[in-house]
C-alpha cells in the first residue's frame, strides 16, 4: 500500500508517522508547500522507520504522490482559541482543498481512496468531491471517528457513536448524557486552549481509517 499525506503539519507529520506504525504500509510520501519542511520531515521519519524495524519506502514531493493508494489531506490554516467553531476556517480553507483537488485529479489513480482532515472536514469533504467529481464512497473525513472515540473517552461507554457534523453539530447514538456530549463537543476547543492545537487523535484517526481501507483492500485481492 502506497500513502501519501499532503501537508506536513503538525497532523499530518504525527499522522504518517502513526500510519507507519500501525499500518506499515510499504511507501509514505510527504508533500508539503515548504519544501525543505517537506523532505525534514521525509528523512525524520524514514529514520524512524528504521529504527522500528520497517522497510517502508519515504519519499517526498508531488513527483512521488501519483500513483498512491490512499491520500490524506491535512492541509490548510489550524483552527485557534479565537475560532469559536471549525466554520471560522471555511473562507481560508476553500482554497487550499480546491488547489490539492486539480492537482491530485490527473495523478491519482481510479482506485484511490481520499481522507479529510482539513477543517471543517465535513464541509471540506464536501467540496472536494465537488472538485474532483469522486463519489462518496471513495471520499471520508475523519470527524465522525474522532467524535466517537472523544464521547466513549468522556463517558465510558464503547457503544457510543457520532453522526453528523464534525464537533458542535454532532449527532450522539446510544448517548444521552448532556454533560457528556457537552464535553465532547467542547474537547478540542479545551485542548487547543491549552496547547495550541489538537495531535494525538486526529492523527490516529487517519492510521485507523487507513487500516481500514488496507485491509479493504487486501480482501478483494
Amino acid at each position: 500500500m502506497k500513502v501519501c499525506f499532503i501537508g506536513c503539519g503538525t497532523i499530518g507529520a504525527t499522522a504518517a508517522y502513526a500510519t507507519a506504525l500501525i499500518v506499515n504500509p510499504e511507501e509514505i510520501v510527504l508533500v508539503d508547500i515548504d519544501a525543505a519542511r517537506q523532505n525534514a520531515e521525509a528523512e525524520d521519519l524514514r529514520q524512524a522507520v528504521t529504527a522500528f524495524g520497517h522497510e517502508t519506502i519515504i519519499t517526498g514531493g508531488w513527483e512521488n504522490a501519483g500513483e498512491s493508494d490512499a491520500y490524506v489531506i491535512t492541509a490548510g490554516f489550524r483552527r485557534s482559541p479565537a475560532d469559536a467553531t471549525r466554520d471560522a476556517l471555511i473562507e481560508k480553507n476553500t482554497p487550499v482543498i480546491k488547489e490539492i483537488a486539480g492537482k491530485l485529479k490527473p495523478i491519482a489513480p481510479q482506485h484511490a481512496r481520499f481522507v479529510i482532515s482539513t477543517n471543517p472536514d465535513t464541509v471540506m469533504k464536501k467540496l472536494f468531491m465537488h472538485e474532483t467529481g469522486l463519489s462518496e464512497a471513495r471520499v471520508v473525513s475523519i470527524g465522525n471517528l474522532v467524535d466517537t472515540i472523544r464521547l466513549r473517552t468522556v463517558s465510558g461507554n464503547h457503544k457510543s457513536l457520532c453522526l453528523g457534523d464534525h464537533g458542535e453539530e454532532m449527532i450522539p447514538v446510544f448517548e444521552d448524557s448532556p454533560e457528556h456530549i457537552h464535553k465532547t463537543k467542547n474537547s478540542a476547543l479545551e485542548i487547543i486552549k491549552g496547547k495550541g492545537f489538537t495531535q494525538w487523535l486526529p492523527s490516529t484517526a487517519i492510521a485507523l481509517l487507513l487500516k481500514g481501507i488496507k485491509s479493504a483492500k487486501h480482501a478483494k485481492a
